[in-house]
């Protein structure tokens, strides 16, 4: 979706600043609380980090979810940056504590 906040900054932009990526942190945040009310009591909600694993995207979303769904050890070094002690649900074939950088 393109809100009018990101059209107007797109449209802003000059040759420098291009290429971008131009995000509505506040519409993200809104649509996540959506997502987050709409589901039962309970229920735990993973946002998958390499879906977009910018760390204002991850931290926009932290309160809102559970956690992060990370698939390699790069993946878990990352979220662990942006968003510090926030859980993580490791998955994907041929995973063990050595080789994906768990402690």
């Amino acid at each position: 979706m393109i809100t009018s906040a990101v059209r107007t900054l797109a449209t802003e932009l000059t040759g420098d600043d291009l290429p971008a990526y131009v995000y509505d942190l506040a519409a993200l945040r809104a649509h996540a609380r959506a997502v987050r009310d709409a589901l039962p009591p309970g229920l735990e909600l993973y946002y998958a980090a390499k879906a977009n694993p910018a760390p204002a995207i991850l931290r926009a979303l932290a309160p809102h979810v559970t956690g992060y769904e990370v698939a390699s050890g790069g993946e878990v070094e990352h979220v662990r940056a942006a968003v510090p002690g926030a859980p993580l649900a490791f998955g994907g074939p041929g995973k063990t504590e050595g080789s994906c950088g768990a402690r």
